[in-house]
């Protein structure tokens, strides 16, 4: 919680702040160990979206001129596909990520892109790259600073959820998660879950438990 003593003697990471020797919490959060620096750190768990470079969002095209297409990323900021400067993803046959053959991908508005975040200005601009259009399915919303719970350590947690609910998922860094299949509402209610109790450890456990036993 704000205020917390998370330790004494240790340097001050991400989110902390030091009074004397001693290290205090500046946000509620998840307390981690930062051992490259020898400090603590919160990971919080609450607040919005800003963006990273390489950060791999869903964004939603809201507007759009000549080959340049803006969309919205759950940001105070803008993000800008160019397509001028982007080429579609190789989604087939073994001539690499980028295949500079194929006609560049025309988009509609409201269309749901996965993308990477190529670049952000000192605005907090950014520049995407990589997009591939997510077709049917559901998005729903999660707070940005629990994606990683719902990721998972090693994608533990997102790699379960695919395996037992057979649907596909993807989860953006800015809190945007698109699901397909016949089991997304059970998807759905098993990340509600994990945004309620990333506190908690055994997650992923409980998680696997929980689908289990309702997907008999």
């Amino acid at each position: 919680m704000p205020g917390q003593e998370l330790g004494e003697g240790v340097g001050a990471g991400d989110n902390c702040f030091m009074e004397g020797a001693k290290v205090f919490s500046a946000v509620q959060g998840l307390v981690g160990v930062d051992k490259n620096r020898n400090a603590v750190k919160v990971i919080p768990l609450v607040g919005s979206y800003t963006p990273h470079e390489r950060d791999v969002i869903i964004g939603v095209v809201e507007d759009t001129f000549m080959e340049r297409y803006y969309l919205n990323i759950r940001s105070a900021y803008e993000g800008v596909l160019d397509e001028g400067g982007n080429k579609a993803r190789d989604r087939g046959g073994g001539r690499g990520r980028n295949d500079y053959r194929r006609p560049v991908e025309k988009y509609e508005l409201g269309d749901i892109l996965s993308v990477k975040v190529a670049s952000v200005n000192e605005v907090n601009e950014c520049v995407l790259t990589g997009p591939y259009k997510l077709e049917g399915g559901m998005i729903m919303e999660i707070s940005p600073k629990k994606v990683p719970r719902v990721i998972g350590k090693n994608k533990s947690m997102i790699t379960a959820l695919r395996e037992k609910t057979g649907c596909r998922i993807v989860v953006g860094q800015n809190g945007w998660a698109w699901v397909k299949g016949k089991n997304a509402d059970f998807v759905a209610g098993a990340i509600r879950k994990i945004e309620e109790e990333a506190h908690i450890s055994g997650l992923t456990d409980r998680i696997g438990q929980m689908l289990d036993a309702e997907l008999q």
